[in-house]
């Protein structure tokens, strides 16, 4: 199993990337008497939508790397003096992969109203009728060989007027501000701390599962760094002081390391694959910067990698 690792973990990158399509299924967004007439239903809008009349506007945003896809809404709506104000937009999405593999689908949903301003999110995954959630969650979905379909609503209305009582006038409003935050999340591995990272000039080390299957594992050197050091271990130990690192400590056991010169990027990234040939498999990461001259050694943040 360590021999594996040490093969896959040094294998050229793998690459994979889930495929977004997003449909305008519907949209109203006015205040007053102004509403936005464009773009119709049906329009592809995977690169995004921003809308809006004075008083109303709803802005999307998407993007899609190796390890997860966000994607981002905005909805505000303020109404004129007498009258109403509303950003109700409704859109398809489908997410496809070539592979299956199971998925986390991770909702947020923020809103901030006044008076009777309201906001509402409706999410229906697999657009079969059926509603997910309202609000935010927490969904485990499985992307490919089939598309995976989420439809998704969300608006915000507010009213204003005046009312006249004995010989006295009142105006009522209201707003609405809404934020839908979206990001779909391979699951087939999870990635917990062990450590932090030592204090001052420490690598930064990212882990995360990626949609090859395997797990994305980057690192950021700081500018004396001369050589980066990756360990890799099967056994927990108790955190051991390192010599040369001014209190760093080292948090894994060192049963594979991978050592190489810092690149003149300070960046050092690759896709860790994680077969079916290793599963389940348990192991803990820790990445570290060496400054040759004079000796130092920077200890980044450990993690613990659980693939079932």
């Amino acid at each position: 199993m360590r021999s594996l690792l040490v093969a896959t973990a040094f294998a050229a990158p793998l690459s994979a990337q889930v495929g977004v399509e997003a449909t305008l299924l519907a949209r109203t967004v006015r205040c007053g008497g102004s509403a936005v007439t464009a773009p119709l239903p049906g329009t592809d809008v995977a690169a995004g939508l921003a809308v809006g009349v004075s008083g109303a506007t709803a802005t999307m945003q998407q993007a899609a790397t190796a390890s997860d896809v966000f994607v981002g809404w905005n909805l505000a709506c303020v109404p004129p003096w007498t009258g109403s104000a509303t950003a109700d937009v409704e859109v398809r999405y489908v997410f496809t992969a070539s592979t299956p593999m199971a998925a986390t689908l991770a909702l947020g949903w923020s809103t901030a109203t006044t008076g009777n301003g309201n906001a509402q999110l409706v999410v229906d995954v697999h657009d079969d009728g059926f509603v997910d959630a309202v609000g935010s969650a927490v969904l485990p979905v499985s992307l490919g060989p089939s598309p995976l379909v989420v439809r998704v609503r969300g608006l915000v209305a507010a009213s204003s007027g005046t009312t006249t009582t004995w010989f006295t006038t009142w105006h009522w409003t209201g707003t609405a501000n809404a934020q839908l935050a979206m990001q779909l999340l391979p699951a087939h591995a999870q990635v917990s701390p062990i450590v932090a990272a030592c204090s001052g000039a420490a690598p930064v080390l990212q882990a995360t599962p990626d949609f090859a299957g395997g797990l994305a594992l980057s690192g950021q050197f700081a500018a004396a760094d001369d050589v980066a050091v990756w360990a890799f271990g099967f056994a927990p130990i108790g955190p051991v002081s390192l010599p040369w690192s001014n209190g760093c400590v080292l948090a894994v056991s060192p049963d594979v390391l991978g050592i190489d010169a810092v690149p003149a990027s300070r960046q050092w990234s690759w896709s860790l694959a994680l077969p079916p040939q290793v599963r389940p498999l348990g192991f803990d990461v820790q990445l570290f910067g060496v400054d040759l001259a004079p000796l130092q050694m920077h200890a980044g943040a450990a993690v613990r990698v659980v693939a079932p």
